[in-house]
């Protein structure tokens, strides 16, 4: 653990740059991490229910309507699994390896490891996707309603059950400034006018030395 020049402790998972993303920005996040996945599954689900057909049985006189499907047919199947595909391509793939899903590009937030400061990688994004689709699946319950709003009041804004078992925290990554980016333009522009004096001035000696 580092110290400051006036002797207070500096966590090394908490830069002096960054903040812990604050529960807002965290569900409207996922809500748009979930909604393709939500429109992959409606369709699904419209492809099963518009695959019934009524059919007509008259006994004793009396006609009875019974709905009869074919069950789910290919388009069903596909749908769902390119949704859950999607979910663990999204969720865990590109958020364990760049820290960023998309929905987490939109706010400006990224999950990464209280350890190393670093995207938890393949694996633990992996494990971490498939606890936040548990805890999608139990939010109307109460234990649901616990997990998913523990952030509100955790010192550091961790899921109760997707970031404590994967020791991962979701920071707020803030844009560069105007500033910031023409400083970064003008030093990279310094870097490269002071390489080719220095490069010219190289050849320059060289062609002295061949002149001698």
């Amino acid at each position: 653990m580092t110290t400051t020049d006036s002797g207070a402790a500096a966590s090394p998972t908490r830069p002096r740059s960054r903040r812990y993303a604050s529960w807002g920005r965290r569900a409207g996040g996922l809500f748009i991490d979930v909604l393709p996945a939500l429109v992959l599954i409606g369709v699904a689900q419209a492809l099963f229910f518009i695959s019934r057909t009524d059919v007509a049985t008259v006994i004793n006189g009396v006609t009875y309507i019974d709905q009869v499907t074919a069950g789910p047919g290919i388009g069903y199947y596909l749908l769902m699994v390119l949704a859950i595909v999607y979910w663990f391509v999204n969720k865990g793939y590109y958020e364990g390896t760049t820290g960023r899903s998309l929905g987490k590009t939109v706010f400006r937030t990224r999950t990464l490891s209280s350890a190393t400061g670093k995207p938890l990688g393949v694996g633990w994004g992996m494990v971490r996707a498939l606890l936040v689709y548990v805890e999608l699946a139990l939010i109307l319950t109460c234990v649901g309603a616990i997990l998913w709003l523990w952030p509100l009041w955790d010192q550091r804004n961790q899921a109760l059950l997707s970031d404590k078992a994967t020791d991962a925290v979701v920071m707020r990554s803030h844009r560069r400034s105007r500033s910031d980016r023409k400083k970064g333009k003008r030093s990279s522009s310094d870097k490269k006018d002071s390489s080719h004096k220095e490069h010219s001035g190289h050849s320059h000696s060289e062609s002295q030395g061949h002149s001698q």
